[in-house]
């Protein structure tokens, strides 16, 4: 592998230090502001190239030993070589950069931020990849083409932690015998109990967020939204109307793809399933709705809702509009299409992915 001296300038918001040396562009993670060192080149396209570290000759001030012992070669955590406080703010200057299609006026001061309370044992569903010939699990690291052991990670709560060190003593002998020689393991706390899965779609048996303490924060946070509002809601991707469950004053429609079997609604819910990602689902939608909704909530996978503003016009224009998005880029591509009919009002980063570079984002909007 090439090395190459690199020279941090900034953090982008993908977590990664930046360096420019004689026009090239390397991207090296696990780095900080102002430091300096040598990498080893691991990709180039043109003239950009993706790094890691060799070694760091100038360090900052910022450093700090990561608890975690994974963390060095870890690909899902991005911050754990600093403190929380340095995450906060490199997380809030993703979202100033991120937020340049839709105002180029918004300060840091400007976005309200919900903290994490635990940097560590938060997550209730992991994902590992195995392979039965190469004998390796845990996690997928594609940049360098390996596989990083999760036996000692502390981002799982200590329930998954327990039946995950079980697993790195029996996982071979536990997969099914005509599972594929490469695949993944999930393992999903959910009520107390860890279920374990090989090879199922992500978040099998219904979707949840991975960090509960902090969901329930953004409930919270939700239901204040709410408390001014009156008449009628709309609860778009909303599965089984975790947001608007606490909201009994608004008759409130539900709408998601997940089948009816799976979903439990409160009295003033009432549930529609529908792929909203579907040509006529905006009309779909508006046809279901009897009473002009006060406000709309979206909260889409992170593919976003290219479409919101088909949704918007179909429902007359709602007075108000929650929109919370966990890939920043597509819910400002998706809000840029309706800024000729809606103001910002909050923006929002609830940190549910602490010590990594993702965040949730919630954005009101008031009718002009």
């Amino acid at each position: 592998m090439k090395e190459q001296k690199f020279s941090i300038a900034h953090i982008d918001p993908l977590g990664q230090g930046v360096s420019k040396i004689d026009d090239q562009i390397i991207f090296i993670p696990k780095t900080l502001p102002n430091e300096s060192g040598t990498c080893e080149i691991l990709r180039t396209k043109k003239k950009v190239a993706f790094a890691k570290v060799a070694k760091i000759d100038e360090h900052s001030p910022l450093r700090q030993k990561s608890d975690c012992p994974v963390f060095e070669n870890c690909p899902g955590c991005h911050y754990l070589h600093t403190g929380y406080n340095n995450e906060v703010l490199f997380k809030k200057n993703a979202l100033l950069r991120h937020f340049i299609p839709l105002s180029r006026e918004l300060k840091v001061d400007d976005i309200i931020f919900i903290e994490a309370a635990e940097r560590y044992h938060y997550r209730n569903r992991i994902q590992l990849h195995y392979d039965l010939e190469a004998d390796t699990l845990g996690y997928l690291n594609v940049m360098e083409e390996s596989v990083v052991s999760a036996k000692d990670c502390l981002l799982p709560t200590k329930a998954i932690e327990v039946e995950l060190k079980n697993l790195y003593q029996n996982w071979k002998s536990i997969i099914p015998k005509d599972a594929k020689t490469e695949g993944h393991i999930e393992l999903y706390e959910r009520n107390g109990k860890v279920s374990i899965s090989f090879n199922k779609p992500y978040a099998e048996g219904g979707f949840t967020q991975v960090n509960q303490e902090m969901n329930e924060k953004m409930i919270e946070l939700v239901k204040e939204m709410l408390a001014t509002r009156s008449g009628a809601a709309l609860d778009l991707f909303g599965g089984s109307g975790n947001l608007t469950a606490q909201s009994p004053h608004l008759e409130t429609l539900v709408v998601d793809a997940t089948e009816e079997k799976h979903i439990k609604t409160k009295e003033h819910q009432t549930y529609k399933r529908i792929n909203l990602y579907g040509k006529n689902a905006p009309k779909q939608v508006s046809s279901l709705v009897t009473k002009k909704p006060d406000v709309v909530i979206f909260d889409p996978p992170r593919s976003g809702v290219k479409n919101i503003k088909d949704f918007v016009n179909e429902l007359k224009g709602p007075e108000f509009i929650i929109y919370i998005g966990c890939e920043c880029p597509n819910l400002v591509r998706d809000l840029v299409t309706i800024t000729d009919q809606y103001a910002l009002d909050k923006i929002y980063i609830v940190d549910l992915f602490p010590g990594t570079r993702h965040f949730e984002t919630i954005v009101t909007l008031k009718r002009l």
